[in-house]
């Protein structure tokens, strides 16, 4: 019965490894209904396959390779029939998912064959059988938890691999399958010495293969995520021309209305011109600092702070700002006070909702400190602090957006939060 058993196992293991290794790097994708009945019957196919497959009456390199090659054409719609998936982001995955199972198939071999030749009195102890399974397991999952979470934390920009790509990516991780059928042949003859560098040879391809995937959804990620900033600037260029025509018509109205006041004089109670002067004032209250795109900005944004109880403290030299683009001001201090208001109007103790905006030059170099209050904990990446909202696809983009600009004027950004205090600085060169 045991030898039932390990003959199975031996001849249709490989689906069994296939299998795992697919679901490790696949786990996390949205699955479809039914989802682990679908993965049995997938399994329960492959393993028919299999089975079918050692019915032929020829064993040999060419029929290895093609076994290679079917499953990994196998295995595509059975991850689309489990998972919601693009065919494109799936033949990534499974590309990433066979280097690791054969990086963990050839290390748990090796591994194996170095035991026995150093310790030969192990092939007779109980359950030496097992050893390569045990292993292989650990392998797979340590290929999982370095490469699987770094090709995951990118998983939004894999479908990016193009027609291009791809190809080169699945033929190198089957060439280096069906070379090592090959190589199999005479790694015997070559004894074991031979047999461990072939072995190396192989793993070291499937690493490299998944170091490239890795850079590939970097790459991929970075590219999104500056096409996003790109837009998200346009659309704020828009937004301060659209802004500018929205405020001067408001000072105008203000002061129309201003005018008509004066002119009704004592046909309005005394109570009712102060409440109409005081509304008014909010409206026609604009900070002077010697740049316009700053005034426009801070305008509204005190506006805001005075919606949400906020205490706005602003002391800025708009004309140290002078040369940088209208549009590059708007953005970089539009999306730091967009934060630090967000982050105030949060404050549970209406005292502590505050921010102060501070921009002065210092000899040759212009600084900017927007800092504010906040409840709660920031946590950190990349030096920058990460968005708290629950997609995070299509958020976080301001900060990114703020170390944009400042890399684009070639200054320096710093971001702190420590002890109920959130203080963001900027040091740009003025340019000679």
């Amino acid at each position: 019965m045991r030898e039932l058993v390990y003959d199975f196992f031996k001849q249709n293991g490989y689906v069994f490894e296939l299998v795992l290794s697919v679901h490790l790097f696949t786990y996390w994708m949205h699955r479809r209904r039914y989802f682990w009945l679908r993965l049995a019957g997938c399994a329960a196919a492959l393993l028919a396959v299999s089975m079918l497959w050692q019915l032929l009456p020829v064993d040999n390199v060419v029929v290895r390779s093609l076994r290679t090659v079917l499953f990994f054409a196998l295995v595509i719609p059975c991850v689309q029939l489990c998972y919601r998936v693009r065919t494109n982001t799936a033949i990534f995955y499974i590309t990433a998912a066979c280097a690791s199972q054969h990086v963990a198939y050839k290390a748990a071999r090796s591994t194996v064959s170095l035991v026995w030749m150093s310790h030969p009195g192990l092939l007779q102890m109980p359950g030496v059988d097992l050893l390569y399974a045990v292993l292989f397991v650990v392998y797979l999952v340590l290929c999982a938890a370095v490469f699987g979470r770094a090709l995951r934390s990118h998983r939004s920009q894999a479908a990016l691999a193009g027609a291009a790509v791809l190809p080169l990516l699945v033929g190198m991780q089957l060439t280096t399958n069906l070379f090592q059928n090959i190589l199999d042949v005479y790694s015997l003859a070559m004894g074991p010495g031979g047999y461990t560098a072939l072995n190396l040879f192989a793993i070291v391809s499937c690493l490299f293969l998944l170091c490239l995937q890795y850079e590939i959804t970097k790459t991929s990620s970075s590219q999104q995520d500056n096409a996003i900033l790109k837009q998200l600037l346009y659309q704020q260029k828009q937004q301060m021309e659209m802004s500018r025509e929205t405020v001067e018509l408001i000072n105008i109205k203000c002061h129309d209305i201003k005018n008509q006041i004066a002119t009704l004089g004592s046909r309005i109670p005394a109570e009712e011109i102060a409440e109409l002067n005081r509304a008014i004032t909010i409206y026609d209250t604009t900070l002077r600092t010697g740049c316009e795109p700053l005034d426009l900005l801070l305008g509204q944004k005190a506006l805001l702070c005075e919606k949400k109880g906020i205490r706005f403290d602003c002391a800025a030299d708009g004309k140290a700002l002078d040369f940088l683009k209208p549009a590059d001001i708007y953005s970089l201090l539009g999306n730091a006070l967009d934060n630090a208001i967000e982050a105030a109007g949060q404050v549970a103790d209406p005292e502590r909702r505050c921010i102060h905006l501070r921009a002065a030059r210092q000899g040759n170099m212009v600084s900017v400190c927007v800092e504010n209050l906040y409840d709660g904990s920031v946590t950190f990446e990349d030096g920058l602090p990460q968005t708290s909202k629950a997609d995070k696809r299509y958020h976080g983009f301001g900060m990114k957006s703020i170390r944009m600009i400042v890399e684009k004027y070639q200054g320096a950004l710093d971001v702190q939060a420590r002890d109920g205090a959130f203080v963001l600085s900027i040091l740009l060169p003025v340019p000679g």
